[in-house]
């Protein structure tokens, strides 16, 4: 869903109030009702559900709102760290299908052969900070780049891509160190959105590889600060959260140099991110809804279901779209 004013950090700030201060207030079943009850444009991967599971971790750590709107802690930002751990559930016995973020290693991309890193994402991040209260879709994919992403990180904005934005869906930018506001100061966290099944608990490598952030231009190359990768498959039947391994025997292909921290996430469940907390249901119907070109064809009755279908041939792989002009066990 995209609108003309999007940006609105005061708005946001009151969404905030009512989300952190209203118990019975669910920011997911107020979604659920958006995508189900109104006529919008859904969009087909799911970037909305990460973007409200961000969201809802930034709140989280930043922590509830006083009577006045503001944060009781006194401050809008959070550190990098609570933002990951307000995300991702912390596992009392880490293990390979659910790791601890903050105690996962990086990985160095150079010219020869990625090496992993010594430090932790904890210590590596411990002095870096995040500013965001909402998401905004940019138009242009030029915008994806450290001197706007810093600009906008001013507004309190993080970013969802343009359409047809290569090997990233969105960015949420951090200061790196301390509390000042520079280009040489501003990391990223990048992610991608799969809402299909082909997208398994198996992390692949090569969405990684894409997510290059000097050839893609998001960093001026050599890269000086870390960066942080997600890849979110939201369709997976088995809930993960993985560390990325690479080869130290491959061969990087990278414009650049980085050094990058990497996890896959799969499956929308309670056991994995923070934000789905009691609601499972809600959030899979989020799911469904964000994909729902099939509703189009839908009815009551088969026969007009199957008309439907037959009118818009080879379409989708349910024999109705090509019986009535192909047939596909014949193939």
């Amino acid at each position: 869903m995209v609108t003309t004013s999007p940006s609105e950090p005061v708005l946001s700030e009151a969404a905030y109030f009512v989300m952190t201060t209203q118990p019975e207030f669910s920011p997911a079943q107020a979604l659920q009702v958006i995508l189900t009850g109104f006529a919008v444009n859904k969009g087909e991967l799911g970037e909305m559900i990460v973007a409200l599971l961000f969201t809802l971790a930034r709140d989280k750590a930043v922590g509830p709102a006083n009577d006045f709107g503001r944060p009781c802690t006194g401050q809008r930002w959070c550190s990098l760290t609570e933002l990951l751990t307000s995300l991702f559930c912390t596992p009392s016995a880490p293990s390979d299908d659910h790791v601890s973020v903050v105690a996962s290693l990086g990985w160095r991309f150079a010219a020869g052969h990625p090496k992993q890193t010594e430090s932790s994402l904890a210590f590596t991040f411990q002095d870096s900070k995040v500013y965001f209260s909402h998401f905004i879709k940019v138009h242009k994919k030029k915008l994806v780049h450290v001197k706007y992403l810093m600009c906008l990180m001013l507004r309190g904005a993080a970013v969802l891509c343009a359409n047809g934005q290569r090997a990233v869906d969105g960015i949420i930018p951090f200061l790196f160190k301390g509390d000042e506001i520079r280009l040489d100061n501003i990391g990223v966290i990048m992610f991608q959105v799969k809402n299909d099944v082909r997208y398994s608990s198996s992390p692949r490598l090569d969405l990684f590889h894409a997510m290059d952030p000097c050839s893609l231009g998001i960093l001026d190359a050599p890269a000086n600060i870390p960066v942080i990768r997600i890849v979110f498959a939201l369709a997976a039947q088995t809930p993960s959260i993985k560390f990325v391994k690479y080869k130290t025997s491959d061969t990087c292909t990278t414009k650049g140099s980085y050094t990058t921290y990497d996890f896959w996430a799969s499956g929308l469940s309670p056991m994995i991110l923070v934000p789905i907390g009691k609601e499972p249901n809600t959030w899979h119907s989020i799911l469904q809804a964000s994909c729902s070109w099939g509703k189009t064809y839908s009815d009551h009755s088969a026969l007009r279901m199957t008309q439907r279908r037959s009118m818009n041939p080879r379409t989708a792989d349910d024999a109705e779209f090509w019986e009535r002009w192909c047939k596909l066990d014949s193939i």
